[in-house]
């Protein structure tokens, strides 16, 4: 089973969802096999708000996650601390609402919460947490109390960064990985279609829930596969991105953003 954690529903946090755009994520993704798909979208995005109801009106929903076109697409949310790291948080469409609505008004940098904050108003809630991108610049994981590195469920491994750092970064991630005794675990971090399924895990046993795909996680019944193919999609996704803000949208962004 490939799952994919680590996946972005619109081009960039400033445009808004666009359903067509996500219907050829959801294409591109079943022809490449994929099973499950957790949606990480920016807190601080000027669309997030408009994703799931954008999806109710559309897909199934059955408690755990969307079926779209025969993939699984769980809910979630991307958030940034005031230590500067960005952190994966996912679980049920309720949680994972719950927690952005306490988190929303943090989203400046005056206003970011600290970890332990960020933390703290997971309280009540049943949440799955993995620190992303731990070793890009201005977000690495050295930035935060290590004592607070135990709480996470995984560390990413993604796409773009295995593209523009070279697959050394596997090694610090997994190095890492074995030094806070946290599991590693692959997402493509795409906000473009193509790059979906240059990287993925492959699981051994099945889940229905989040809560079950974290113990699958902390049972390590999986496997990262890194694709040959992945430098061409990933700078074939970045390129269309880059293309389709400048002329659709009228911004302007570096190959690398």
């Amino acid at each position: 089973m490939r799952v994919d954690v680590h996946f972005h529903t619109c081009l960039s946090k400033n445009i808004p969802f666009d359903h067509d755009f996500f219907g050829q994520a959801a294409q591109r993704a079943r022809e490449q096999g994929m099973f499950a798909i957790i949606i990480t979208d920016h807190f601080d995005g000027s669309g997030y708000e408009g994703i799931y109801p954008a999806l109710d009106e559309r897909y199934p929903y059955n408690g755990a996650y969307y079926l779209v076109n025969g993939v699984r697409f769980y809910p979630g949310v991307e958030v940034e601390v005031k230590e500067g790291p960005h952190l994966l948080v996912s679980g049920t469409r309720d949680d994972v609402l719950a927690f952005y609505h306490r988190v929303r008004d943090h989203r400046t940098p005056e206003t970011l919460l600290t970890l332990p904050e960020f933390f703290a108003k997971q309280d009540g809630l049943d949440l799955m947490n993995i620190f992303a991108h731990p070793f890009r610049p201005k977000r690495e994981l050295t930035r935060v109390d290590p004592s607070l590195i135990a709480r996470f469920d995984g560390l990413d491994l993604n796409a773009k960064d295995v593209w523009r750092f070279g697959e050394a970064v596997r090694t610090q991630v997994e190095l890492a990985g074995q030094a806070f005794d946290c599991p590693v675990v692959a997402g493509s971090d795409t906000h473009h279609f193509w790059q979906l399924g240059s990287i993925y895990n492959e699981f051994y046993r099945p889940f229905e829930t989040i809560a079950e795909l974290r113990s699958r996680i902390r049972e390590g019944a999986y496997r990262i596969h890194i694709r040959a193919e992945l430098a061409d999609w990933v700078e074939q996704a970045q390129r269309a991105k880059r293309h389709i803000k400048a002329t659709r949208y009228g911004i302007e962004s570096s190959l690398f953003d």
